[in-house]
């Protein structure tokens, strides 16, 4: 085992700490580079603006337009204009229920009338609830 003197020893810790500070020194400005965002941004600023005029138009618009599929929405408000309809529909038999009732004169034929509003009225609420 050769011996090396002591003012080699020294020259030599001297160079390892040397090249450490070098070495950290390039760490320190690879580390900054890297997590820098601002510069990356800058760097890819026209990918970014698609990507987010993308997400934003996809939020806004289509995902709203998706999820109204799911959620029927045109079905529902479909089904609340046939409802409304329907009970448009109703309050005009019963006026018509009363008029015929007025014009009966016997009883049977007030009776008659009456049957005939109540089947009427429970076909219009039937296709009320199927549509």
């Amino acid at each position: 085992m050769p011996t090396r003197s002591p003012d080699e020893i020294r020259a030599s810790i001297e160079q390892n700490r040397n090249e450490l500070n070098e070495s950290l020194g390039k760490l320190r400005n690879e580390v900054t580079e890297l997590t820098d965002w601002r510069s990356h941004i800058r760097a890819n600023q026209e990918p970014l603006m698609i990507g987010a005029l993308a997400i934003g138009f996809f939020l806004a618009g289509g995902l709203g337009g998706f999820v109204g599929i799911f959620t029927g929405r045109k079905r529902r408000k479909l089904r609340k204009l046939k409802q409304r309809d329907a009970k448009s529909q109703l309050k005009a038999l019963k006026y018509e229920r009363k008029a015929a009732k007025a014009a009966a004169q016997t009883r049977k034929e007030r009776k008659a009338a009456k049957a005939a509003a109540k089947t009427k009225a429970k076909q219009i609420t039937a296709e009320a609830k199927a549509a």
